[in-house]
């Protein structure tokens, strides 16, 4: 994503247009790095759940990934929508930004998942869909999707759904030109929904239960957009508000504990809220104090899509060398996301930082080899236009 965008506006009787430069904003490309490192570390600490982390790894679920759809939410314009090639645009740049990469990895999965057991990758049975022309009718139609290696992939899922649909039900609004306030009509009975199923305990399909968080956090992300007090913090108030915002989401972890109604009351919503805030005045402060991470953060901004897809194989290394090195069974490397039974926050560390070195080195190698294919083809096409 480029880091600055150009508009235009008029100025002066004669109506001359002056090329105007905004700038973009950083704090939510920090955000979002923020965020993808600590969806790699929640899954690498996996293995020490049980062993003394339980809740580190709690307090980073409760808002790493809700901070992605409010993120997404935070950048939404209706204007992109407007008209029907407008949308059909929208559409297919989701499709292949979301969609995509989302059907391809987890039939890649489906497919080769007797190759990964024999090589020793994974357990037997870890993906529940046998490779069968009903499983990938259902993966292609966004139904159902593998796990394992595949399991982080549910967020593309869940993101494209969201977007897709809200352009379709933003689209059809400015058709009908309906009031401003029936556009959130969808969120409040989602809301609604979800309270209800909170209070009963009762449970709802994995897809439901994937979608319809992410479309509340996503609303939120738009509302959020146009709170200034939140969006032009200073850096006093970037400290208060992230000591505060991270004692509370501390609070809420033992809370979860004691209450299940209260735990998925405040899931619905309240979570992600305070995670945001935390991430937002802790990125208010990166960017003022510190360029080298504010660089390093945007630039993993860019790889989230390399680092959703790929971060679960690129564990495999480590736990290869820490197997050695422990002289552990080798049968140890089955293990997902990481191996299991550990108590080491250094190794938890080792397999973010290596897992995250491959995925950034995955994309450098996809980008270089997608530019030589475009460039082949202008070539082609100049020599045929000679």
């Amino acid at each position: 994503m480029s880091e600055i965008t150009h508009v235009e506006e008029l100025k002066g009787e004669d109506c001359t247009v002056t090329p105007l430069i905004k700038e973009r904003n950083k704090k939510i490309d920090i955000i979002k790095g923020l965020a993808i490192l600590l969806m790699v570390f929640g899954h690498a600490i996996f293995g020490s759940v049980g062993a003394g982390y339980d809740y580190l790894y709690e307090w980073i679920y409760l808002f790493h990934m809700p901070v992605f759809f409010m993120a997404s939410g935070f950048f939404w314009k209706d204007t992109s929508v407007k008209n029907l090639k407008q949308l059909l645009v929208f559409i297919w740049k989701k499709t292949k930004s979301l969609y995509i990469p989302y059907v391809f990895l987890n039939l890649f999965f489906l497919f080769f998942d007797d190759v990964l057991v024999a090589l020793n990758l994974c357990e037997t049975g870890i993906n529940p869909l046998d490779l069968s022309v009903g499983n990938i009718i259902k993966i292609l139609l966004l139904y159902k999707g593998s796990v394992g290696f595949a399991g982080a992939t549910w967020f593309l899922r869940a993101l494209y759904i969201v977007l897709v649909a809200q352009g379709i039900w933003v689209f059809i609004l400015n058709k009908i030109k309906a009031p401003k306030f029936i556009s959130f009509i969808p969120f409040f009975g989602v809301v609604l929904f979800l309270l209800i199923i909170a209070f009963i305990q009762k449970d709802i399909p994995d897809v439901l239960f994937q979608i319809l968080p992410a479309y509340i956090y996503f609303v939120f992300g738009i509302l959020i957009k146009n709170v200034k007090k939140l969006t032009n913090l200073n850096v006093i108030y970037a400290v208060i508000l992230s000591i505060i915002s991270t004692g509370l989401l501390v609070a809420i972890v033992f809370l979860r504990r004691r209450n299940a109604i209260i735990s998925d009351i405040l899931d619905v919503g309240i979570n992600g809220i305070l995670g945001w805030i935390m991430l937002y005045s802790i990125s208010v402060l990166i960017e003022k104090y510190s360029k080298i991470i504010t660089r390093i953060l945007c630039y993993l901004e860019k790889t989230t899509i390399y680092i959703v897809l790929w971060h679960f194989i690129a564990f495999k290394p480590v736990s290869l060398v820490y197997i050695l090195i422990k002289r552990l069974p080798i049968e140890k490397l089955k293990d997902l996301p990481v191996i299991q039974g550990t108590s080491s926050v250094l190794l938890a560390f080792s397999y973010t930082l290596v897992s995250v070195a491959i995925c950034l080195l995955i994309r450098i190698i996809y980008v270089f080899f997608i530019n030589k294919i475009k460039e082949l083809f202008r070539k082609n096409k100049h020599n045929k236009s000679l």
